[in-house]
């Protein structure tokens, strides 16, 4: 990342899917942030990593009473952040890892420089492989960052970079000069790092991780990564099984947060605590939120966790890695701990409520919510989404229906597209092949995923989707998740927004509806299938 602002760079959606039509403007480029004043000695530098179009929603999460980091920047893919005056420089990165929903993963800047060759180089002898084994090796004291005997694991993000063709070329150079740094100085390399236990990716196990990130030019960056294991990795999925459509937990908790969730919920939890008993008993709940096709219940769960100020890192089964580096300061993670524990708070805002066909996914989100203690939050029905008539009537509606294809973009072998670009060397790579770089996009790993559903189920998907809205939401807002515009017809709506997200590879939208009132007897017009619609709606040929 330079000081634009930008992060290590992502693969572009795939284009091979049907695109949005012209009513559905472009996602626009994160313009480019100033430089950076002159920072404070004993200032860290840092950038959370987030999955394209939630840009804004982790920035407002950094720069929030939970994190409190300064200088936030909105980049690509991420942001940039640095630790605030006056405060240790990895308190910051604590809480970041702690309290962020939306964020895949902190990264700590250790340097940044230019492996541009020479402008007087004749290209024989001067190779980019070689000048970034000096960067590197020159960029950080490396035996203060890695004890004896420790271990270290190296990505790459490079795009652009001249003379290095490939990620790996990158990351065996990277390794080889911290591996040459420290047997210089302690007289043996470290050692190789043990195969992750399953479900981990290597990064998550090494004492140092490390990443090398360019974004179109010869200016590197070097981070080390504070996460780890991707932070949507949650821990309170037992045995990793989800949904094999499922939205992995950040990718939800982003549309969550476009759906405004947090401030409502804390609202209508305000409301309900100033109500007295018999002023609210014959009133309807403050805000029913429902997720009519909810699969393994992730947004349901990320939203019961929201309400009630849950961090999502105190789920985390496994240590971090900057337990294990030579500057970690305990008693800061303690502090930061401490506080995440005591925020927690009892919710009675309203209702949620969830609804799937399939009732295997059903038990996986039943156990889930109660593993992460708000399965009493949460009514679970199993049946069609169309013949769905909850008791309380959805004021808001938040659902990821079926597109039509897999989330993750999996090639033929089961191997992510992106993990192919990596050869051997995929040190966030879980044990089933998918890497974990920008938290994918499902849930599900390789091998849970199912076939995309046929044409015909699919807008039998979307025709039901649409008589719940209409019979059992109206009115009410709806935020529905698709990577496939052609499914949305069966719907028979228009959209009063589409905002761009790039989630497992897919050029998505995050679609919002205004779902109206039933029509009058006798109201509206007469479609050219005889069904009266809204005006606007007959117009669009809806």
């Amino acid at each position: 990342m330079d000081d634009s602002g930008r992060g290590p760079p992502t693969r572009p959606p795939s284009s091979s899917s049907p695109s949005w039509d012209d009513r559905s403007p472009p996602r626009r480029p994160v313009p480019r942030a100033p430089p950076l004043p002159p920072l404070p000695p004993g200032t860290f530098e840092y950038f959370a990593t987030c999955h394209p179009g939630n840009e804004v929603h982790l920035a407002a999460e950094l720069a929030g009473p939970r994190i409190k980091a300064a200088n936030v920047r909105p980049g690509r893919s991420g942001v940039a952040f640095t630790s605030p005056p006056g405060e240790a420089g990895s308190a910051v990165m604590h809480r970041a890892n702690l309290w962020s929903r939306v964020g895949i993963r902190v990264l700590h800047v250790l340097a940044r420089g230019s492996i541009a060759p020479p402008r007087n180089a004749s290209g024989g002898g001067d190779r980019g492989g070689d000048r970034l084994y000096l960067f590197a090796r020159r960029a950080v004291n490396w035996p203060a960052l890695l004890p004896p005997g420790g271990t270290l694991t190296v990505d790459a993000r490079l795009g652009g970079v001249t003379d290095i063709a490939t990620p790996a070329l990158a990351c065996a150079r990277v390794r080889d000069a911290v591996c040459d740094a420290i047997r210089d100085a302690t007289g043996a390399r470290p050692p190789p790092p043990p195969p992750p236990p399953p479900g981990l990716p290597l990064a998550a196990t090494v004492d140092l991780p490390l990443l090398i990130a360019a974004d179109g030019t010869d200016a590197v960056t070097l981070y080390r990564d504070t996460s780890g294991a991707s932070l949507h990795k949650r821990g309170y999925r037992a045995g990793g099984a989800v949904h094999a459509a499922a939205l992995n937990e950040a990718a939800a908790a982003g549309v969550l947060a476009a759906a405004g969730w947090a401030a409502a919920a804390a609202r209508a939890g305000s409301a309900a605590t100033s109500t007295t008993p018999s002023s609210s008993s014959h009133s309807e709940p403050p805000i029913v939120l429902a997720d009519p096709m909810c699969g393994s219940g992730t947004l349901l769960i990320e939203a019961a966790l929201a309400a009630t100020q849950a961090a999502p890192g105190l789920f985390r089964r496994t240590a971090w890695p900057f337990e294990r580096w030579p500057d970690h300061d305990p008693r800061s993670w303690a502090a930061a701990k401490g506080a995440a524990a005591r925020a927690r708070v009892a919710w009675e805002g309203g209702v949620l409520l969830g609804n799937d066909t399939h009732r295997p996914a059903l038990d996986l989100a039943m156990r889930d919510a109660d593993r992460a203690g708000v399965g009493h939050m949460i009514s679970w029905s199993c049946g069609p989404a169309g013949g769905w008539a909850p008791e309380c009537r959805p004021n808001m509606v938040v659902t990821n229906p079926p597109w039509g294809r897999r989330l993750g973009g999996m090639d033929s072998e089961g191997r992510s597209a992106r993990a192919a670009d990596h050869g051997s060397r995929r040190p966030y790579a879980d044990a089933d092949g998918e890497l974990d770089w920008d938290g994918g996009g499902s849930g599900a790993s390789a091998g849970q995923r199912q076939e995309a559903p046929g044409a015909d189920d699919l807008a039998a998907a979307w025709a039901d989707l649409g008589a719940f809205l209409r019979s059992s939401a109206a009115p009410s807002t709806a935020w529905v998740v698709c990577g496939n515009p052609a499914a949305t017809r069966a719907l028979r709506m228009r959209a009063a927004s589409k905002a761009p997200l790039g989630i497992g590879g897919a050029d998505a939208r995050l679609l919002r509806y205004e779902v109206l009132p039933p029509l009058p007897p006798g109201g509206g017009v007469l479609n050219g299938e005889g069904v009266r619609v809204r005006a606007g709606e007959a117009a669009a040929g809806l």
